[in-house]
């Protein structure tokens, strides 16, 4: 070029591309953090001032740039190169918006800087002057691979990923490679013109005068950098508005919180943390560091939350500790991406009174359910000991010969007998569900046996109040299944009684069925029935029909509940259906696989004498009566008894003599029968003596307890009050021809 440019004019076209091309770059970050309608306006408007600020900025460079001719511009050319610009501009941040991958900057460059160099050889074409434009093909080249490249360049480093909390430098460094790419096209596309005056060449036509344009360009700058302070001021407003938003959220907050920079200084805080760091003694400012505002506490910081809030300068923190003033406090914190911590801290007083609270109520409950586990054993022993003299004596007296009168009177006593047994039963079975220690047990056992002996004992019952009372089994019903009997038993005891219970004329059934579920028992009865209403309530605990059938038939309502629990446990169901004064049906299905015959099991139809004779037995119970019945019983069937009325006594009469059995009652005085058998199986085991086969006869009979027999070592566990048969069927077992099969 053989003319100067003015250097002020040149400072002042710098000075507006920076701040264009900055305002503009900012406005298309917005852009790419939006979608829909509000990412073209701000892609848009960005577009727009980015043009403006190249096309003023070529103006003012034209308005610095002073050749000794006669000078003017085109009107339409100088506002067509605006219009070009701005709708390249708005194309190239429309492409690095949308696009992504490795061409997303190239092709966003490539727009640009053709939208740089349209605008600027449209605007040279708009120049008037009396002289010739020779244009030099290797500097427009030039221009034209500096603009683009320099644009790609910032484009690139726009999109680029950085570090949380470096956008501001990223920003700046992708704005000024667009002022350099704007700067070398302009001046390397300036180098590559040479002007030949040419006095013969008028200009011709509307044109503007240098200082028309002027005026054009600085009020177009003026406009344009006013729009870019106003929405920078807008932006500022709502970011104002934003931040107070955001602080009365904070301050809404119940607990305490505060971020600090990476340099360890207090940025942002909420109120709940002002009263908590007062309550401390300290006062928090903006800048203050965590060592200054632990300093400021001092001896009021205890020194775990002293040690917990040092922490959170260098790792994550979840720490309970106690205020100075006695309040519980929570303190969590994690550093943040940029090093500094966010701190959180919440009064967790009430928490923890609850959660005490939760702890004496959980502890009080467990206290309260073992007191009452404690009680029932007690009273299942004190209720079982005398009423086991009841029974048994009411057995033996039934084996002699009793006129009519006296064998009436005695089966009232036994049957009275047999329902105060079955309650207390009731009622432990009942305890053992609400603690959830009901047990069920998983072995074989022959059904069809199972089933006529259940029966058997309501078909009496059922023809003493002169009802038909029928069993409906299949042949294919005798075989060997796998589950509870026990359980088994006492279910079908409960539907046979009921029905039994509450017909007064007509017929009692059972029903047994193979069904793909398993095996099904039906329960028919012509007796009272029941509606809807009662059907819903009737397997809750203490409920029957109504309260005259209570008052007419008694019961505890215990039945049916206890049952649906076991029903539940041995994985079957029970159901029932009936009709006011047309009888009941209830359903029970229960899974009874076939089990494989067991050799070494007595067969269920081989008889078990009725009691053994000539053995030698101790008998070790601290109950008078007690003893006197285990005396009555097994001195009829023809056995010596020896007697012991403590744990103590019996441990001495064991080693002094020789017993085929050892009848033990569990709790007793001076020395109970757990340790007394224990101490007889450890001196069986040092002395190396034959094993003497003992039977712990209780009126204990929970699980745990039948657990704590077989621990100590007892052979079996028979409950009061004792059955003679059971206790027979024992005797059978341990010191029979079956013995030898016992084991040990």
């Amino acid at each position: 070029m053989t003319q100067d440019h003015n250097p002020w004019l040149v400072l002042l076209a710098a000075a507006i591309c920076v701040v264009a091309i900055g305002t503009a770059f900012h406005l298309n970050s917005r852009a790419a953090q939006a979608s829909g309608a509000v990412r073209r306006g701000w892609t848009g408007l960005a577009g727009l001032l980015a043009g403006g600020g190249i096309w003023a900025t070529h103006f003012i460079a034209m308005l610095a740039y002073q050749p000794d001719l006669a000078m003017g511009y085109d009107p339409l050319g100088t506002v067509l190169s605006l219009v070009l610009a701005a709708a390249a501009l708005t194309g190239a941040f429309a492409l690095t918006n949308s696009l992504a991958g490795r061409w997303a900057a190239p092709l966003a460059g490539g727009a640009a800087g053709l939208g740089i160099a349209i605008m600027h050889f449209v605007g040279m074409t708009a120049l008037r002057l009396s002289a010739d434009l020779i244009w030099r093909p290797g500097y427009v080249a030039a221009s034209l691979a500096a603009a683009a490249g320099l644009a790609a360049l910032a484009f690139f480093v726009a999109k680029a990923k950085t570090k949380k909390g470096r956008g501001r430098w990223r920003w700046l460094a992708s704005s000024g490679i667009f002022v350099a790419a704007i700067v070398a096209l302009h001046f390397t596309a300036m180098t590559a013109v040479v002007v030949v005056p040419n006095g013969a060449k008028a200009m011709a036509g509307q044109i503007i005068d240098r200082g028309g344009l002027a005026v054009i360009v600085a009020g177009f700058s003026m406009l344009m950098l006013g729009a870019a302070l106003a929405l920078l001021w807008v932006e500022g407003r709502s970011q104002v508005a934003t931040l107070l938003g955001l602080r009365t959220s904070l301050d809404g907050l119940t607990s305490g919180l505060a971020i600090f920079d990476r340099q360890d200084r207090l940025v942002v805080w909420n109120r709940p943390f002002t009263e908590i760091a007062r309550a401390a003694g300290a006062e928090p400012e903006a800048g203050q560091t965590m060592a200054e505002l632990l300093s400021q506490a001092g001896t009021r910081t205890d020194g775990p939350v002293k040690q917990a809030l040092a922490d959170v300068r260098h790792t994550a923190v979840d720490r309970e500790a106690q205020w100075p003033d006695g309040r519980w406090m929570r303190v969590q914190a994690n550093p943040t991406a940029d090093g500094g911590p966010v701190l959180i801290i919440s009064d967790i007083t009430a928490q923890r009174e609850h959660a005490d609270a939760l702890a004496a109520a959980r502890d009080a409950a467990i206290a309260a359910s073992r007191a009452k586990s404690e009680f029932l054993a007690n009273m299942s022993h004190e209720i079982r000991t005398p009423l086991n003299g009841v029974l048994a004596v009411a057995d033996l007296l039934a084996q002699d010969s009793l006129n009519p009168n006296q064998q009436e009177l005695v089966g009232i006593i036994r049957s009275s007998g047999d329902t105060l047994n079955r309650l207390l039963s009731d009622i432990l079975d009942l305890a053992r569900v609400e603690t959830g220690r009901m047990e069920t047990a998983s072995e074989a056992f022959p059904l069809g046996e199972t089933v006529r002996s259940v029966a058997g004992l309501f078909e009496t019952k059922a023809k003493e109040k002169g009802l038909t009372f029928a069993l409906d089994l299949p042949a294919g019903m005798e075989r060997l299944v796998t589950g509870d009997p026990m359980r088994l038993k006492q279910i079908l005891g409960n539907l046979l009684s009921n029905a039994v219970k509450f017909t007064e004329v007509g017929s009692v059934r059972l029903t047994v069925r193979d069904t793909e579920s398993g095996v099904r028992f039906r329960v028919l009865d012509t007796g009272l029935g029941f509606d809807a209403q009662t059907r819903a309530r009737l397997f809750q605990r203490f409920e029957q029909a109504d309260s005259s059938v209570t008052r007419q038939f008694g019961g505890s309502g215990l039945g049916l509940s206890i049952s649906q629990e076991l029903v539940r446990l041995l994985g079957g169901t029970l159901d029932c259906r009936s009709q006011p004064g047309m009888g009941s049906a209830f359903t029970l299905v229960l899974p009874l696989p076939d089990a494989e015959a067991d050799a070494g099991a007595p067969d269920a139809d081989q008889e078990v004498s009725d009691a053994p004779s000539g053995l030698s037995v101790l008998v070790v119970d601290d109950h008078p009566t007690n003893r006197r019945v285990l005396e009555l019983l097994l001195g009829g069937a023809g056995c010596e008894v020896t007697c012991a009325d403590d744990g103590q006594a019996g441990l001495e009469a064991w080693r002094s003599g020789r017993f085929d059995v050892v009848l033990m009652d569990m709790q007793m005085p001076v020395l109970d029968g757990l340790a007394a058998t224990r101490a007889i199986r450890a001196e069986e085991l040092a002395r190396n003596l034959p094993r003497t086969p003992v039977i712990m006869v209780s009126a204990n009979a929970l699980a745990e307890h039948l657990a704590a027999s077989q621990a100590a070592g007892a052979d079996n566990h028979i409950s009061k009050p004792i059955a003679a048969a059971e206790l027979f069927a024992a005797l059978e077992v341990l010191t029979g021809p079956q013995a030898e099969r016992r084991v040990a």
